[in-house]
C-alpha cells in the first residue's frame, strides 16, 4: 500500500514561511531606507552664524590736535577819522600778526589732518580684525557642528543597522525553528498514519490466514464425511460435485465474512489516518501562521527602536 502522506499544499504549503520572511525584510527595507533618507538630510550644520551684537565700530577718539579757532577782538568806541588813521598805522603789524596766525593755524590743521587720517587707517583696520575673527569664529562653529552632527550621524546609520541585523537574525532562528518543527509534525503524524495502516493490514492477513484456515477445514471435513458414508472411490465417483457444493458454498459464507471484516478493518484504519493526517496538516497550517504572526511583532519591535 501506499504510505499515507500529509498533503502540504494551500495553508499547509511551506513555502509560505519564505513569503512571510520576504515581506517582512522588505518592510524592514523599506523602514530602514526612509530613516537613511531622514540622515542625510542637512540639521542646520551649514547655517552657523555669529550672533550680532548691537554694537557699532567707532574710531579711536583724536588725541593731541584740534583745529585752531580765531580770537574775538573787543569792540572800542574808536571815532571815525581816529579809526583811519589806526588803520593805516597798525596795518603792516596787523599784516605781521595774521601771517604769524595763519602759519599757525596752517601748521594745527596739517596736525589734524594727518590725525584723521591715522584714525581712519586705524579704524580701517580693526574693521578687517573683526570681520577676520568673526568669519573665523564662524567657521570654527560650523566645523564643529558638522563634526558633531556626522558623528550623530554615524551613530544613528550604527543603530539602525544593529536593528535590521538584529531582526534579521532572530526572523532567521525563527523560521529555520518552524521549518524543523513542521518537518517533525509531517514526521510524527505519517508515522503514526503509516502504524495505522500496518496494523490494519496486519489485521487483514490474519483475518485471510483465519478464514482460509477454515475454509481448507471444512473442505478436510467435508471430504472426510462422505468417506466414511461409502468409502474413498464411492466417495469420488457419486459424492464429488454435492461435496464441491458444499464445500463452496462454506467457503463463500467464510470469505463473505472475511471480506466484510477486511472491509470494516480498512474502514476503520482509513478514518485513523485521515484524522491523523488532518491532524498534522492543521498543525503544520497552525506553525506556518504563527511564524508570520511573530515576524510581524518582529517587525513593529524594529519599528520601534526607528526614531
Amino acid at each position: 500500500a501506499v504510505p499515507p502522506e500529509i498533503s502540504m499544499t494551500g495553508e499547509a504549503d511551506p513555502s509560505q514561511l519564505e513569503g512571510f520572511s520576504q515581506e517582512a525584510s522588505q518592510q524592514v527595507g523599506a523602514a530602514k531606507r526612509a530613516e537613511m533618507g531622514q540622515i542625510s538630510h542637512p540639521f542646520g550644520e551649514n547655517d552657523i552664524y555669529p550672533e550680532p551684537d548691537g554694537s557699532t565700530l567707532k574710531a579711536a577718539e583724536l588725541q593731541g590736535g584740534h583745529a585752531p579757532g580765531a580770537k574775538k577782538l573787543p569792540v572800542l568806541g574808536v571815532p571815525a577819522d581816529m579809526t583811519a588813521g589806526l588803520n593805516h598805522s597798525l596795518a603792516p603789524e596787523m599784516k605781521k600778526q595774521l601771517g604769524a596766525k595763519q602759519a599757525e593755524y596752517s601748521k594745527e590743521k596739517a596736525a589734524f589732518d594727518s590725525k584723521v587720517q591715522r584714525s581712519k587707517a586705524d579704524s580701517h583696520a580693526q574693521i578687517q580684525q573683526a570681520e577676520a575673527e568673526a568669519k573665523d569664529k564662524q567657521l570654527n562653529q560650523q566645523a564643529g557642528a558638522k563634526a558633531e552632527v556626522e558623528h550623530l550621524r554615524g551613530e544613528w546609520k550604527s543603530e539602525l543597522d544593529a536593528a535590521e541585523a538584529d531582526y534579521a537574525g532572530q526572523a532567521g532562528a525563527a523560521a529555520q525553528q518552524k521549518k524543523g518543527e513542521i518537518n517533525s509534525v509531517r514526521a510524527e503524524k505519517e508515522r503514526e498514519a503509516q502504524k495505522k495502516q500496518s496494523e490494519a493490514e496486519r489485521e487483514a492477513t490474519q483475518a485471510y490466514s483465519k478464514a482460509k484456515k477454515e475454509a481448507d477445514g471444512k473442505h478436510e471435513e467435508e471430504k472426510a464425511k462422505e468417506e466414511k458414508k461409502g468409502g474413498f472411490l464411492g466417495w469420488v465417483k457419486d459424492k464429488l460435485e454435492a461435496v464441491v457444493e458444499v464445500v463452496k458454498k462454506a467457503v463463500t459464507f467464510i470469505f463473505e465474512g472475511l471480506r466484510k471484516a477486511v472491509k470494516f478493518i480498512f474502514d476503520k484504519a482509513k478514518q485513523a489516518v485521515l484524522g491523523i493526517i488532518e491532524l498534522g496538516r492543521k498543525l503544520i497550517t497552525t506553525l506556518i501562521k504563527g511564524l508570520g504572526t511573530l515576524l510581524k511583532k518582529l517587525v513593529s519591535v524594529v519599528f520601534a527602536k526607528f526614531p
